[in-house]
């Protein structure tokens, strides 16, 4: 079988070549590519946006007391869902489960789908003048956004090694061992941000 292996990290990497005979090469996270971002220029409602996942990944680290400007959320459970996003991901999701118009009309749909998932995504972080994340991908559309973050680890360690392999210093992501240093540098940036006493 001809089969290449592709991994997004060089922890990744070493372990693919330990394991496996197939060829492994590195590849960055598909969400780099991302061409056509979504247009989030929009006022940002809160100092911090403070996207933690509550699932099996999670390092379960408790949230440091948080005051009504900080928003807690996540994506995972349609965040940040207008209700016109919903009938869009409604109509959208029917056409892709349905069987009129062939394969074609499936990956249109499925198309459509990810495009609204993504507007949905950056426009929750976009909401922050800061976010705050321990999801890989929150990191990369904050990257991508040229939003200014605090990364928090997850269980496995994605967001460490993403940022050891692709990343480099003078970007604005910052690292917080804790979600108590997280939310000290995430103060001091929305602070700048502001024209306060952090710029």
């Amino acid at each position: 079988m001809d089969l290449t292996i592709c991994v997004r990290d060089w922890r990744s990497l070493d372990v693919a070549r330990t394991q496996f005979a197939a060829r492994s090469v590195l590849c960055p996270d598909m969400a780099f590519g991302i061409e056509d971002r979504p247009d989030t220029v929009a006022s940002a409602a809160y100092d911090i946006v403070w996207q933690a996942r509550a699932d099996h990944e999670s390092t379960q680290q408790p949230l440091p007391p948080l005051d009504g400007n900080v928003l807690v959320t996540d994506w995972a459970a349609g965040e940040g869902a207008t209700p016109d996003w919903t009938a869009q991901a409604r109509t959208a999701t029917q056409a892709y489960r349905g069987t009129i118009g062939g394969p074609g009309a499936r990956v249109a749909a499925s198309d459509r789908l990810a495009a609204l998932q993504l507007h949905r995504g950056c426009s929750l972080l976009a909401n922050g003048r800061v976010v705050v994340t321990d999801r890989l991908h929150g990191y990369v559309l904050s990257l991508l956004l040229g939003l200014p973050h605090v990364i928090l680890g997850d269980r496995h360690g994605k967001i460490a090694s993403t940022l050891e392999t692709w990343t480099c210093d003078g970007l604005a992501t910052h690292w917080a061992r804790t979600p108590e240093q997280a939310l000290a540098h995430a103060r001091y940036l929305a602070d700048g941000r502001s024209g306060g006493k952090g710029s």
